[in-house]
Formats: structure tokens, C-alpha cells, sequence
């Protein structure tokens, strides 16, 4: 049952990848303005992750290597907030100002200054999450 899912899942995957590639011709895939051939392109490169995902989390159950994304997936909307906060307090404070100019940028590159910063604030939004996924806290609307 769940195969026959995963298979129906990258053939319409492969069809809309094989649509808006088509579709290109006569209307050209064009990012920046999300024309109509990029969306339907890539809503198939989002179906085939997808189905690649369910593969390994509900059908091979390998759910014990991927604990870090089940505890966002099960409070995506404290995390999307939580973010928001951060990002919101760090630039209002200065905080973000000093980390990564007179901290990060002062050992790195601005390229990699910036994926550490943002490792880092995905880090420290991680900790209400995981403290939540531990006790099975979840938000829902």
C-alpha cells in the first residue's frame, strides 16, 4: 500500500517535472517571476522530494535519524514564530550587528560568516523545540 503511494507519488512527480519542461518551450521557465512553466517544473521536483521522504520515514522507518526534522515538523509554527522572534530581538539589540561583523566576519569569509550565523540561530531555535518534541508538547491550529 505505502509503495504503491511512493510510486504514484514519482510518477506524478516525473509527469509535472516532464510538463513544465514542456511547457517551457512555449512559455519559458523564468524564476523571478515564477512564470507558470518554473511552477509546475518545480512542483515536481517538490513531489519527487516528497515521495523520496516518505519513502524513508514512513515506509522504511527511519525515523531515529531524523529527529532533529520530526521535532520541527512537529511544531513547524512555534519555530516559524520562534524565528521571527529571534531574528526580530537580534537585529533590534545589536546582537546580530556584533556576531557577525566583529565575531564571525572577523575568522571568516562573509559566505561563510553568514551560514555560521544562521546555523547558529537555527541551533538556538532548536532548544524550545527539542524541549517541547521530549515532553510531546504540540501546537496546532
Amino acid at each position: 500500500m505505502n509503495k504503491t503511494k511512493v510510486i504514484r507519488l514519482l510518477i506524478a512527480g516525473n509527469a509535472l517535472m516532464l510538463a513544465g519542461w514542456a511547457f517551457g518551450f512555449y512559455f519559458p521557465i523564468i524564476r523571478n517571476i515564477w512564470s507558470s512553466s518554473y511552477t509546475v517544473y518545480t512542483s515536481g521536483i517538490a513531489l519527487i522530494c516528497f515521495a523520496t521522504l516518505y519513502w524513508f520515514v514512513d515506509v522504511l522507518q527511519f525515523n531515529k535519524r531524523l529527529t532533529f526534522f520530526i521535532a520541527f515538523g512537529r511544531n513547524a509554527l512555534i519555530a516559524y514564530a520562534g524565528s521571527t522572534l529571534f531574528s526580530d530581538l537580534t537585529q533590534e539589540t545589536g546582537f546580530k550587528q556584533w556576531i557577525f561583523q566583529d565575531v564571525l566576519s572577523t575568522f571568516f569569509n562573509d559566505y561563510n560568516a553568514s551560514l555560521l550565523y544562521s546555523l547558529l540561530s537555527l541551533g538556538l531555535i532548536f532548544i524550545p523545540i527539542w524541549w517541547m518534541y521530549k515532553r510531546k508538547i504540540v501546537i496546532k491550529v
